[in-house]
């Protein structure tokens, strides 16, 4: 009947959904993606450097928030990075990821703050006791 056929489309929609917004399952999709793409000789591997077109001195980098963070328990906006030429593009959070996050989202222990600024500004989060960056880009 139609409805049972609605009902089982629904349901494996939901399936690839989940799946899809799985964490680790969309990070091996992005590494194989990436791979065969530099591979086969489509995109060269600084192509994504190049493409952010970064000033001297931004850059792209991970700052992991620890319990003795000053920065946890505020929010984004509380936390002051915007006047510090921070701009957080993503907060990893566990399996969560939290795309293009608001000023009232609230930083948590452990979270992982994807950060695009000025790299020295950030560097000044990592040498008090507020975690530690990976830098991506310069």
């Amino acid at each position: 009947s139609d409805i049972s056929k609605a009902s089982l489309m629904i349901v494996v929609i939901l399936i690839l959904y989940r799946l899809i917004a799985h964490k680790r399952f969309s990070q091996a999709i992005n590494r194989f993606l990436e791979k065969n793409i530099v591979a086969r000789g489509i995109l060269r591997q600084k192509a994504l450097e190049e493409l952010f077109h970064l000033p001297k001195g931004y850059g792209v980098a991970q700052l992991t928030i620890s319990g003795s963070s000053k920065e946890k328990g505020l929010t984004l906006a509380e936390a002051g990075f915007n006047k510090k030429n921070i701009l957080i593009l993503s907060i990893e959070r566990g399996d969560k990821l939290i795309s293009f996050p608001h000023a009232d989202d609230i930083i948590e222990e452990g979270d992982k703050l994807l950060c695009y600024g000025l790299i020295k500004n950030i560097k000044l989060y990592v040498k008090r006791p507020a975690g530690e960056a990976k830098k991506y880009f310069n």
